[in-house]
């Protein structure tokens, strides 16, 4: 499973918005929306879907950068591998939930868009030479409003700075007392006791 993560700004194109209509209940209808971005991010970025997939997808090879004063370097592995080269654009499966997207406008930061509770899924990555990786996938979010709506759509076609933040992963151990059944240790680790 991966865990993506923009963190900090990452200048993003919005390709597309799709209205959605999820069900809340037996009847009733949600107001989701959709978004496809995508944004390029060095190859060190792969890390967040597999610790071994830069390895593959880049090499050293001839390309060589030139280190120039206070321009930092993009990657230690530039060329895209013989082996992606063949493979060309990769699907990855899965899904990630809980995420939140802020897409950043205006200068005072009022006008700032928070999509909270998304799911990110859809992902491809694209590899580039000069150790770049471009990135595609979908957010989609099943709570917004008419005014939200209106100005997602407002954003198609046009680059944003985005940060996406994946969910917190909470690791608790629970403390086992002697005396516990399973029921009572289950009724103490949802109450946070």
């Amino acid at each position: 499973m991966f865990r993506l993560s923009f963190i900090p700004k990452h200048k993003a194109k919005v390709l597309a918005i799709k209205p959605e209509a999820p069900k809340k209940g037996q009847k009733d209808l949600g107001h989701g929306v959709s978004l496809k971005l995508s944004l390029k991010a060095p190859n060190s970025s792969l890390d967040m879907l597999d610790k071994k997939a830069r390895a593959f997808l880049f090499e050293s090879g001839n390309l060589k950068q030139n280190q120039l004063e206070s321009v930092e370097v993009v990657s230690d592995l530039p060329s895209v591998s013989h082996a992606a080269g063949l493979l060309g654009d990769l699907g990855w499966g899965g899904e990630q939930t809980g995420c939140t997207l802020t897409i950043h406008q205006g200068i005072t930061g009022d006008q700032t868009v928070k999509l909270k509770d998304g799911i990110v899924n859809k992902v491809k990555t694209s590899h580039k030479e000069g150790g770049t990786v471009e990135w595609e996938f979908t957010f989609y979010t099943p709570d917004v409003n008419a005014e939200t709506y209106g100005i997602l759509c407002m954003l198609i076609k046009r680059e944003v700075d985005i940060e996406l933040e994946a969910a917190e992963v909470y690791e608790a151990q629970q403390e086992i007392k002697s005396d516990d059944t399973p029921e009572k240790a289950i009724t103490r680790a949802h109450k946070g006791k």
